[in-house]
C-alpha cells in the first residue's frame, strides 16, 4: 500500500483491530531511542507472511532496517564485512578482531523469530548475524515435564474437591495415581520422540488425566486425533441436533478459511457465523434460511463453551485454541478424494510454508489410515509425478514427513525419492538435503541402497560431494540437530572402490578427509583387529618399529599432521585409518611375537606377503595383491630392485606405485594445509628441529657405509622438493658443531643442507643417481 515507506516509518504506527494505539508523542519517543542507540526491536511473524514475493521484499526492508539503525557503538552493523589483522607472536600468526561484534552489549540490538519452514528461501545471513534453534526436549526434560504438569494437575483437582466439600477414598485416588504411572512409564519406553514436542506433550499428559487407558499414539497426527475425538465426545453428550460429521466439516471449512484469509488465525463472530451458514447449507441441513440461522448460532455458541479445540479469543474474535489444531482441519481437507487427486493436490501447495505442517499431518493421516498399497501409491506419485518447478518439492516434503509416520513405504519408492536428490542439478539442493533425510532412514535401507544406487560413477561422486559438504558445515547455515552418520555408511562406502580405479580414487580422497574431520568418532571404522590389539596393549606410533608404521599408513592410512604448541608432529592415528585391510594378519602377529628382534620378527610379514603375490596372477590386480606389494616395498625398501624384476609385469605392481605417490601427494597436502595461517618460512622453521635429529640420528650410525649416508642425504633432499619446500630458507644450521667434519662430507652433495637451494641444482643431483635408486626415495617419503 505504501511501497516508499520504511520499516523506520512504521515505528509506532501499531495497531490493534485496525486501530492505532500509540499516540503521536510515544512514536517519536520510540524513533529518538533507536536513533540514539539504545533500542531492542523485536520483530515477530515473519513466518506468517504467505506471498514469496512479498516476504523476499519484507526481508530486504528488514536488512535495511538493520544496516541503517542496528549499529554497535564503532557504528558497524551485523552486515559490515568483519574487520581483521594478524600479528606475529611467540613465532606464530593469530587473528584478531578490529571492531566488536554487534551481539555483545551496546547500541541497538534486534531479535528476530520465524519458524524454521520457509526461512531458507529468503535468510537474513550476515557476518554477525547468529542464528538459534529451540531443541526439542531431551529425555531427561520429558520426565521433568510430566512429573510436574501431572502433579500440578493432580493437586489442583484435589484442591478444587476439597473446597466443594468432596471427599475421595485415599485407596482409589492412590489406585489411580499407580495406573497414571503406568501409562506415563510405558510412553517414555515406546514413545520418547513423540513426547520430545512440548504441545503434544501437553496435550498427551491431559489425556492421561481424562482416561488412564494406554495410550498408543505413534505420531503426531495421532495425538490430535485423539484429541479432537475426545471434543466430539463431549460434542455428543449436548445431544445436538446438528450431526457431528456436519460439526467436523465446518471445522474443516473453517481452517481452511482461517489458512487462506487469515494469517492472525482469528475470525470475528459474524465471518464464523456466515461459514457456519454456508456449510450447514452445502451439507443440506434443511433449505430454510432461518433453521439454518438458528443452527449456525447453536453451533458457534456450543463451539465457544464446550468443545475445546476452539473458542473465543477476544471480544467477539474466534480461533483455534492452539494452530496444530487448524492444521490438523486443513489437513483432513487435503486427504479427501482418490490417491492420485490427493497427490496431484498436495504437490501443487508443497511451495506455500504457511501449509507445510498442514502437509506433514496429511501425509502421517495417509501413512496411519489408507491400506498400504494406497499409501505406497501416493508416495510414488509424490516423487515422480512432474512439476513446474525446477525444485523436487514433493521429495523434499517425503523426507520431511518421515519422522512423523508410523511406517515407511516400499523400499524402491525410498530410492527413488533418494536419487531425485542425488541426480539433481542443482548442486546446494543435493548438499542441503540428502544426508539429513538419509540419516532419518534405518541403516538396513541405507545400505540396501548404497549397494545398489551407487554403482554409477557420476552418483557416486554427487554422493561423496554430500558426505564433504556435510562435514564442512557453515556457520552462517541453519542446521537442526543431525545424527551422526553410522560407521556402517562409511564401510560401505569402501566397498564401493572396486567399481574403478578413478572410483576407489574418489573414496581414498573422501574417506581420508571425513576420518580426518570426524571430531568424536563412535567406534572404530576400519581394522578392528589391528585397533583393538593397538589400543589393548597401549602401543603408539613412538613405539612401533617406522618400517611396521610405513605399512599400515601405507596400506590403511592414519597419518594426522598435528600442531602441537607451533610445531607440526607427523602423527598415526587409528581412528583415521580409511581404508580396510585384510592383509594385517601378519602385523598382528608381529607384535605379539615379544622374544624375538626386529630383525628376525620381520621375516615372517615378508614371507607372508610374497606368498600373496606368488600365488597371484600378473593380471590380478585385487586390493589383496596391491596391498601386499605395498608392504612388501616398505618393509624390504627398494634398495635392491632386482627382486622387484620378477614383477615386472604384475598389474598390482604398477598400482602400488600409484598407491604410493597419493600417499606422498596426501602427506604434502596435509602438511600445506595444516596450519593454513602460517607462511612457507614459518612451516620449514617449525618442523627444523625434528628433520635435524633425524638426520643428526642416521649420521651416529658407525655401521653406515659411505653409499647408504650419500643415498640418505639425497632422499632426504629429494623429499623436501617433493614437499614444495626446496626454494625455502635455509633449514640446516649447525651452529653446535653436532656433526663432524667427516659427517659433513656426505652433506655437502646436498646443498638444501647449506645455503638456499637451486632448482636446477637439485634437479642435475638426482639424474646423476642411478636409475635404480630412484625409487628409494618413495620409502624415505614414507
Amino acid at each position: 500500500q505504501y511501497p516508499k515507506k520504511t520499516l523506520i516509518d512504521y515505528i509506532g504506527e501499531h495497531t490493534w483491530d485496525s486501530k492505532l494505539y500509540y499516540h503521536d508523542d510515544n512514536k517519536n519517543v520510540l524513533k529518538e531511542i533507536i536513533f540514539y542507540g539504545h533500542a531492542l526491536t523485536l520483530l515477530d511473524g515473519l513466518d506468517e507472511i504467505v506471498d514469496v514475493r512479498q516476504k523476499r521484499e519484507i526481508v530486504d526492508l528488514v536488512k535495511n532496517f538493520v544496516a541503517e539503525y542496528v549499529h554497535d557503538p564503532d557504528f558497524f552493523s551485523a552486515f559490515d564485512d568483519e574487520m581483521f589483522s594478524k600479528i606475529l607472536i611467540n613465532g606464530r600468526y593469530h587473528d584478531f578482531v578490529e571492531t566488536k561484534s554487534p551481539s555483545t552489549s551496546g547500541g541497538n540490538q534486534i531479535l528476530i523469530t520465524s519458524r524454521i519452514v520457509g526461512y531458507q528461501l529468503h535468510p537474513l545471513v550476515g557476518t554477525s548475524m547468529c542464528h538459534y534453534t529451540f531443541l526439542l526436549m531431551n529425555d531427561s526434560e520429558v520426565k521433568k515435564f510430566m512429573g510436574k504438569c501431572l502433579s500440578s494437575i493432580e493437586k489442583k483437582i484435589l484442591e478444587i474437591l476439597l473446597n466443594e466439600g468432596i471427599n475421595l477414598d485415599h485407596k482409589l485416588l492412590k489406585t489411580l495415581s499407580k495406573r497414571k504411572g503406568d501409562v506415563v512409564k510405558a510412553l517414555l519406553e515406546n514413545n520418547l520422540e513423540l513426547l520430545s514436542n512440548p504441545c503434544l506433550l501437553s496435550l498427551i499428559c491431559t489425556f492421561i488425566f481424562q482416561s488412564c487407558d494406554e495410550l498408543n499414539h505413534k505420531s503426531r497426527v495421532e495425538v490430535y486425533d485423539h484429541a479432537v475425538q475426545v471434543a466430539l465426545r463431549s460434542w455428543k453428550s449436548h445431544k445436538s441436533n446438528i450431526p457431528e460429521i456436519v460439526l467436523h466439516n465446518f471445522l474443516i471449512n473453517l481452517a481452511c478459511y482461517l489458512h487462506l484469509n487469515s494469517p492472525s488465525g482469528l475470525i470475528d463472530e459474524f465471518d464464523a457465523k456466515r461459514l457456519c451458514y454456508l456449510t450447514l447449507q452445502q451439507q443440506n441441513l434443511s433449505d430454510d434460511h432461518k433453521i439454518l440461522r438458528d443452527y449456525a448460532n447453536e453451533l458457534t455458541s456450543l463451539l465457544d463453551f464446550n468443545i475445546g479445540i476452539f473458542a473465543e479469543r477476544g471480544l467477539k474474535v474466534f480461533g483455534f485454541l492452539h494452530l496444530s489444531f487448524q492444521d490438523y482441519f486443513v489437513a483432513q481437507a487435503l486427504v479427501k478424494g482418490s490417491v492420485e487427486e490427493v497427490a496431484k493436490r498436495i504437490l501443487t501447495i508443497t511451495i506455500h510454508p504457511r501449509l507445510h505442517e498442514s502437509l506433514l499431518l496429511a501425509f502421517g493421516w495417509i501413512a496411519w489410515k489408507w491400506p498400504f498399497d494406497d499409501y505406497d501409491r501416493f508416495c510414488y506419485l509424490l516423487v515422480t509425478l512432474s512439476t513446474e518447478y525446477s525444485i523436487p518439492f514433493g521429495t523434499i516434503l517425503f523426507f520431511d514427513a518421515l519422522n512423523g509416520i508410523q511406517s515407511l513405504p516400499s523400499n524402491s519408492v525410498i530410492f527413488l525419492a533418494l536419487n531425485n536428490i542425488l541426480d539433481h542439478s542443482y548442486y546446494p539442493s543435493r548438499t542441503a538435503y540428502l544426508i539429513s533425510n538419509l540419516l532419518k532412514l534405518p541403516e538396513n535401507i541405507i545400505m540396501e541402497w548404497m549397494q545398489t544406487n551407487l554403482t554409477e560413477e557420476k552418483r557416486l561422486s554427487n554422493f561423496c560431494q554430500c558426505l564433504l559438504q556435510n562435514a564442512e558445515k557453515s556457520n552462517d547455515k541453519i542446521e537442526i540437530n543431525q545424527k551422526p552418520i553410522p560407521s556402517t555408511v562409511y564401510r560401505q562406502l569402501w566397498l564401493l572402490h572396486d567399481i574403478s580405479a578413478s572410483a576407489e580414487l574418489m573414496i581414498d580422497r573422501t574417506l581420508r578427509i571425513l576420518m580426518r574431520s570426524i571430531d568424536n568418532i563412535p567406534d572404530q571404522i576400519f581394522n578392528k583387529d589391528l585397533s583393538s590389539y593397538l589400543l589393548s596393549n597401549d602401543i603408539t606410533m613412538s613405539n612401533i618399529h617406522p618400517l611396521i608404521v610405513s605399512v599400515i599408513i601405507a596400506v590403511c592410512g592414519g597419518i594426522c599432521l598435528r600442531d602441537q604448541h607451533g610445531k607440526i608432529q607427523v602423527d598415526f592415528s587409528i581412528q583415521q585409518m580409511h581404508r580396510q585391510c585384510s592383509i594385517l594378519a601378519p602385523i598382528i602377529e608381529y607384535f605379539t611375537n615379544n622374544k624375538d628382534s626386529h630383525s628376525l620378527k620381520i621375516h615372517t610379514p615378508i614371507k607372508y606377503y610374497e606368498n600373496i603375490i606368488q600365488k597371484s596372477l600378473p593380471s590380478d590386480s585385487s586390493n589383496d595383491v596391491v596391498d601386499s606389494f605395498i608392504a612388501l616395498i616398505c618393509l624390504r625398501g627398494l634398495s635392491q630392485p632386482l627382486i622387484y624384476q620378477k614383477y615386472d609385469k604384475y598389474e598390482a605392481l604398477a598400482l602400488a606405485f600409484n598407491r604410493l605417490k597419493q600417499t606422498c601427494f596426501y602427506i604434502k597436502e596435509s602438511f600445506n594445509t595444516c596450519i593454513p595461517h602460517y607462511d612457507e618460512s614459518q612451516k620449514i622453521s617449525l618442523i627444523k628441529s625434528d628433520i635435524e635429529t633425524i638426520i643428526y640420528t642416521f649420521f651416529l650410525q658407525s655401521d653406515e657405509s659411505d653409499e647408504q649416508r650419500i643415498s640418505f642425504s639425497v632422499a632426504c633432499a629429494a623429499a623436501w622438493k617433493k614437499l614444495d619446500l626446496w626454494n625455502e630458507i635455509v633449514w640446516y644450521n649447525n651452529r653446535d658443531n653436532s656433526y663432524s667434519n667427516e659427517h659433513k662430507k656426505y652433506l655437502q652433495y646436498q646443498e638444501a643442507f647449506s645455503h638456499l637451494i637451486i632448482e636446477d641444482n637439485l634437479d642435475e643431483m638426482i639424474i646423476n643417481i642411478h636409475s635404480q635408486k630412484e625409487l628409494l626415495l618413495l620409502l624415505n617419503i614414507l
